[in-house]
C-alpha cells in the first residue's frame, strides 16, 4: 500500500528483470479539505460546505440589505476566509427638502383658502389658486391668449393644449365665448382662451414654442405676456370677495417679503448674520 508498480517483471536466459515500484502521491483525504460551512454574520453559507476541497473556493450569501465582500478558499487543509456581509448604503433621497413656512406665509395661505371658498367655478378656482400662490411667493405669472373655435369651454382648453403641444397639467386655462357666428351651431363659437403659468412651470422658450405651434395650426389671436401681476389679475376673477381680497393682498405682500430670506441657506438667521456683517463692513469704510 502506498506504492505504484512501474513496468513488468521478465526473465531472459535465467536473468530476472524485476518491475520497479515507487511511492504513490498522497491521495486527497479529509485532512486536505476545509470546513467552510460557517455562515458569515448577516448571511448564509451559500455554496460553502463542511468539506471544501483543497484548491477550491466558495461563495456565502448575505441577507437582504447587505452585500458580500471578500472571498473564502481552501489550500491543503487551510481555510482562507475574508468574507464579510456589509450593510448597503442608503439610497440618496429624491424627496425635496421640506419647505420652511413662515408665519407670514401661513397667514397668507389661510386668507387664500378663504378667498377660494367663495369661487364656485372649478376653472376659475384653479386660476385663482395659481395666481394667489404666485403672489405669496412674490412671483409674476406668464399669460398666453388665443382664439379657438370649439363646442364648449372645456374643448377649447383641451384644443389649446393639444395645438400648443403642452401638457394639460400645466397652468390654469379659462375659456369664454367671445363671438358666435349667426346661423351656425354652437360648434362655431369662438372662445377667448386665457392660460396662466407659474414661472416654474414653463420657460420663456417653451412659451415661444407653444405660441409658434398654435400659429402653425392656424390659431388666431395668439399673444403672450411674461410678467403679469397676479394680484391685479386675481381681482378680476368672478366670486372673489373684495374685503377678503384686500386682506389677502396685505398678507401676500408680507409673505413675499420673507420668502427670499427663507430660500437662503440658513433661513432668516443667515440673512440677519449677513446683514450684520455688511453693516460692520460699511462702518469700517
Amino acid at each position: 500500500s502506498g506504492y505504484t508498480v512501474s513496468g513488468v517483471s521478465s526473465c531472459s536466459a535465467g536473468t530476472l528483470t524485476a518491475a520497479t515500484r515507487s511511492a504513490s502521491p498522497t491521495s486527497p483525504t479529509s485532512a486536505s479539505s476545509c470546513d467552510a460551512s460557517t455562515a458569515p454574520t448577516n448571511g448564509a453559507v451559500g455554496t460553502c460546505t463542511s468539506s471544501l476541497a483543497s484548491g477550491s473556493s466558495c461563495t456565502p450569501t448575505c441577507n437582504s440589505g447587505y452585500t458580500v465582500s471578500g472571498s473564502r478558499s481552501c489550500s491543503a487543509g487551510t481555510l482562507t476566509d475574508t468574507v464579510a456581509c456589509k450593510a448597503d448604503s442608503p439610497a440618496p433621497s429624491s424627496a425635496s427638502p421640506p419647505t420652511l413656512k413662515t408665519p407670514q406665509k401661513a397667514a397668507a395661505e389661510k386668507t387664500r383658502d378663504k378667498l377660494l371658498a367663495g369661487i364656485t367655478d372649478k376653472k376659475l378656482k384653479k386660476k385663482a389658486k395659481l395666481l394667489a400662490d404666485a403672489a405669496i411667493a412674490g412671483e409674476k405669472v406668464k399669460k398666453m391668449t388665443a382664439k379657438l373655435e370649439a363646442a364648449d369651454a372645456a374643448t377649447a382648453c383641451s384644443d389649446y393644449y393639444t395645438k400648443a403641444k403642452l401638457s394639460s397639467d400645466l397652468g390654469a386655462c379659462v375659456a369664454t365665448v367671445s363671438s358666435r357666428r349667426r346661423g351656425r351651431s354652437l360648434a362655431a363659437s369662438t372662445y377667448q382662451v386665457n392660460v396662466f403659468f407659474r414661472p416654474s412651470e414653463v420657460t420663456s422658450a417653451q412659451l415661444t414654442d407653444a405660441s409658434n405651434s398654435l400659429k402653425a395650426e392656424g390659431v388666431q389671436g395668439v399673444t403672450t405676456e411674461s410678467s403679469v401681476d397676479p394680484i391685479a389679475e386675481l381681482k378680476t376673477v368672478d366670486g372673489v370677495d373684495a374685503s377678503t381680497m384686500t386682506t389677502f393682498e396685505t398678507d401676500a405682500a408680507a409673505a413675499a417679503d420673507t420668502s427670499w430670506a427663507v430660500g437662503l441657506k440658513g433661513g432668516p438667521q443667515a440673512v440677519l448674520a449677513c446683514a450684520s456683517a455688511l453693516f460692520v463692513i460699511a462702518l469700517g469704510m
